[in-house]
C-alpha cells in the first residue's frame, strides 16, 4: 500500500516474511517467536512500512520494494474441519498415499499435517527446494516426500506430472485446511 495525501505518506505491506526479509533486517527475538509460530501450524505475516517513501517502483516502472522496517508480526490460526482425521485415516486405510501441496510456509504446512495426523515423515520441502533439483531428484522427492509448502502453481502441476509419469494415480482437492 503506496500513499502520498494529506493524510500522510509512505509504503506499508503485509506478507509472508520470505517474500519480504530481503526489505528489512529482523532481530532474533522476532525470528525466533515468527519460528515458533510457524512450527505451531499459525500462517505468520510480516507488517512492514517506510513512511518516507511513496512509491514500489523503480526509475524504469519496474516493481521495487524499498528499505522497510518491522512493524509487527501477525499470526492466524487455521482450523482443520470437523472430521478431518477419520477421513484421511479412512483414505491412508485404504492405501491411498497422500500428500499436501501448499503455497503457504513450508514450516506451517508441515504443522498443519501433522495436527491432521497425516503419518509419515512430514519434513516439508520448500518450493525453491524443488526449483534447485535436477529432474531426477525433482521426480524422486515427488514420490517420497508428503508435505511441500511455497509451492507455484507450475510446481503443483509438475508435481502431479511427476507422480503420474511413475505410473501414480492423481486425484486432488483445492483450497480449505
Amino acid at each position: 500500500l503506496a500513499f502520498d495525501d494529506a493524510q500522510g505518506k509512505g509504503i506499508y505491506v503485509l506478507g509472508a516474511l520470505e517474500m519480504l526479509q530481503e526489505s528489512f533486517d529482523i532481530d532474533a527475538d522476532a525470528l525466533t517467536q515468527l519460528q515458533a509460530w510457524s512450527d505451531a501450524g499459525l500462517r505468520v505475516l510480516v507488517f512492514a512500512g517506510n513512511p518516507g517513501v511513496t512509491t514500489l517502483h523503480d526509475e524504469a516502472g519496474d516493481p521495487v520494494l524499498p528499505p522497510l522496517t518491522l512493524l509487527g508480526i501477525v499470526a492466524f490460526s487455521d482450523e482443520l474441519r470437523p472430521h478431518l482425521q477419520e477421513t484421511l485415516g479412512a483414505f491412508t486405510d485404504n492405501g491411498v498415499q497422500l500428500k499436501v501441496i501448499s503455497g503457504d510456509n513450508p514450516q506451517t504446512v508441515a504443522a498443519l499435517a501433522k495436527q491432521a495426523g497425516l503419518p509419515g515423515d512430514l519434513r516439508a520441502v520448500s518450493g525453491p527446494e524443488l526449483a534447485a533439483m535436477s529432474p531426477g531428484e525433482f521426480n524422486q522427492t515427488a514420490k517420497d516426500a508428503t508435505v511441500f509448502g511455497r509451492i507455484t502453481p507450475q510446481q503443483k502441476e509438475a508435481l502431479v506430472d511427476a507422480l503420474r509419469s511413475q505410473g501414480e494415480y492423481v486425484a486432488m482437492m483445492g483450497d480449505g485446511v
